[in-house]
């Protein structure tokens, strides 16, 4: 399953707002990021999404539907146009329908949210129960600290505990390492498809996806323990918040994917690269947090190249995760002033910003900066021009313009100007 298109209306801060999904060459898997400013809207979207997907009975579990509408409006829709493949090469034929989940006068429509576009709608519905797969991550994701409430949430059937983290920031993904020792438990006892995909998430975990040379050496019963620098062994959650989030997520993810398509196959090797070839929908608000910028850059390739049959829908502010999208995949979200509107970045302009450096990005049409120096700099490099203007043109300069000129050019030039 993928999502074709999406349009909100009287969603929060966005009155309307429509943006295709699908890429120039006709697929959908890959790296969507949404760009914006604070404020301008990027977890409504992803929260948004999460409502069309889940439906309104179910999303109700995780945020009442009262809070998704925009003040003073009586109407508002979340319309999403999906797409299912049935053939095996996820390309033959396929199955499409539009999700509406709408609000009149603070009431949820129940009525007919789901609009058949083409194909057989029983055949879908039978298609979406069995191997349809879509979860979203919050940026607070953590494995500890979990309020009792949110841990009955996280312990429920159906897929409100794959959002959970995307709506509560008191959800916590402390039953991804669970399930890594349940694994190890089952392994232990003489189960071998526990063991054999205990032993394929473990390899997925080392390759290439921890920095620093950390590698997840052992699962035990007090949980996972790693390695680093020098043969130091600690365990995940004496791990920095970077490490901490990033696993946890990763192992969440295989979790869920595993419940869906089963054990079996959950991971392959594709040439020399380990990858979870099944298609799904992820949302990841803020992928960059509490991540070095190191990994900010690479994190983004790495999902993409190990999950390539998944369409990943995340928002940021750092300018290297945008260096990872897929033609098509870069977007841009309102100024809450409503001094930008909100764009799909022209294709051209997307291949020409994920070329440049992170300075250039900031201040492209996709983030928006005037300048990334601080305020001070900015106005330093001005004096230096008047100045350095004064010097050329050989104009009457006092003995502290001209120090000051020389006290510039060695600040920014260093001894040649």
């Amino acid at each position: 399953m993928y999502i074709h298109a999406l349009s909100l209306t009287n969603v929060r801060g966005f009155t309307a707002l429509e943006f295709p999904l699908q890429r120039p060459d006709g697929s959908y898997a890959g790296w969507n990021v949404f760009a914006g400013v604070n404020g301008s809207g990027k977890t409504t979207l992803l929260r948004a999404v999460a409502w069309g997907l889940m439906g309104t009975t179910r999303g109700n579990e995780l945020q009442n539907d009262g809070e998704l509408l925009q003040k003073n409006a009586k109407i508002a829709e979340i319309t999403l146009d999906l797409t299912v493949a049935t053939s095996p090469d996820r390309g033959v034929e396929r199955v499409g329908f539009a999700v509406g989940v709408e609000y009149r006068n603070d009431q949820v429509s129940l009525e007919g949210p789901y609009t058949l576009i083409y194909g057989d709608s029983g055949r879908m519905w039978r298609l979406l129960e069995k191997s349809a797969f879509y979860a979203g991550y919050g940026p607070f994701r953590r494995l500890s600290a979990s309020t009792s409430e949110a841990a009955t949430l996280m312990a429920a059937s159906g897929p409100a505990p794959r959002f959970a983290t995307l709506f509560r920031e008191d959800a916590t993904l402390a039953d991804s390492t669970e399930w890594l020792k349940s694994l190890k438990f089952k392994a232990l006892e003489g189960d071998k498809s526990a063991e054999a995909l205990l032993g394929q998430v473990t390899d997925l975990l080392n390759d290439d996806f921890l920095q620093q040379g950390f590698r997840v050496v052992k699962v035990s019963s007090e949980g996972v323990q790693l390695s680093g620098p020098g043969g130091v062994e600690l365990s995940l959650h004496d791990m920095s918040d970077g490490y901490r989030s990033a696993l946890a997520l990763l192992i969440d993810l295989l979790r869920h994917m595993s419940n869906t398509y089963g054990a079996l196959g959950l991971v392959k090797w594709s040439g020399e690269r380990l990858v979870v070839p099944h298609p799904g929908v992820v949302l990841i608000d803020e992928v960059d947090a509490h991540l070095h910028p190191s990994w900010q850059r690479r994190i983004g390739f790495w999902l993409k190249e190990r999950f390539p049959a998944v369409q990943f829908l995340v928002t940021s502010h750092s300018p290297l995760v945008v260096q990872a999208t897929d033609p098509g995949g870069l977007y841009r979200l309102p100024d809450p002033d409503g001094g930008f509107d909100a764009l799909r970045v022209p294709e051209a302009e997307r291949a020409r910003i994920v070329r440049q450096t992170a300075s250039e990005i900031l201040t492209s049409d996709a983030f928006g900066l005037e300048h990334t120096r601080s305020d001070e700099a900015v106005t330093e490099q001005a004096e230096y021009a008047s100045l350095r203007a004064r010097d050329r043109q050989r104009a009457p300069m006092s003995e502290a313009q001209r120090a000051r000129l020389e006290e510039l050019t060695a600040l920014y030039f260093g001894a040649d100007p």
